[in-house]
């Protein structure tokens, strides 16, 4: 008897929730800057993705970056205190083949010295999410390299 008053708790609780609305709003396509984000781009704050990282300093504080559709030709590190979201421009969410962010670096792991010197995004901090952008290191074919 001790338990049934529990199981119906927890049944009546369980089936509030389950009744609760479960569709969120979704964009489906990311044209324009989320409030609060650092902007990159030609119309942006910075012109490059490393540069706003850096603008991040040492903060920990939830931050996000917008990126502008185009091709930057960089190596970044992430290395941020805390949640960190990078949106890049799309037409489109669900996909990337609608994805018109990338970022593209051609470096091999001997000639850096190391597999994690070689990464095109190199992320050494926990809370990363990033949408819509492609990553691409272009070394070839050789020695390993990651994008």
């Amino acid at each position: 008897m001790h338990l049934a008053k529990p199981l119906i708790s927890a049944l009546t609780l369980g089936a509030g929730v389950l009744g609760a609305p479960t569709e969120l709003q979704r964009r489906t396509a990311r044209t324009s800057a989320p409030s609060g984000c650092l902007t990159v781009g030609s119309s942006g704050t910075y012109s490059s993705v490393g540069a706003a990282v850096s603008a991040l300093g040492s903060s920990t504080a939830d931050a996000c970056i917008y990126i502008a559709g185009g091709t930057y030709k960089e190596q970044v590190t992430i290395k941020y205190g805390g949640a960190l979201t990078l949106y890049g421009q799309t037409a489109d969410t669900s996909s990337y083949k609608s994805n018109t962010v990338t970022i593209t670096h051609s470096l091999d792991s001997p000639t850096a010295g190391s597999l994690d010197k070689s990464a095109t995004v190199n992320v050494v901090s926990n809370g990363l999410k990033m949408y819509n952008i492609n990553v691409v290191n272009g070394y070839g074919k050789g020695a390993q390299a990651v994008a």
